[in-house]
């Protein structure tokens, strides 16, 4: 069975939940990732418009989606 990568961060962008599915994504330990900022697996390449998004998300709050397609590192 594929465990889902599930990563959850706070309102400052630092990560709060890091699951198994995780770690064997993004090759991080769970002790490693929590407290991590999400540049640690967003690309340098879109990071400017990740954290525009993420204020905007920040500023007024709504569950859309519960998914997103974006590249990873």
């Amino acid at each position: 069975m594929i465990e889902h990568a599930v990563v959850m961060a706070d309102t400052r962008g630092r990560i709060s939940q890091w699951s198994q599915g995780a770690e064997a994504l993004f090759g991080h330990s769970q002790s490693d990732a929590l407290g991590q900022s999400l540049d640690l697996i967003i690309p340098a390449a879109v990071r400017e418009r990740h954290w525009a998004g993420f204020r905007r998300a920040m500023q007024a709050p709504q569950v859309k989606d519960l998914a997103a397609d974006m590249p990873v590192l």
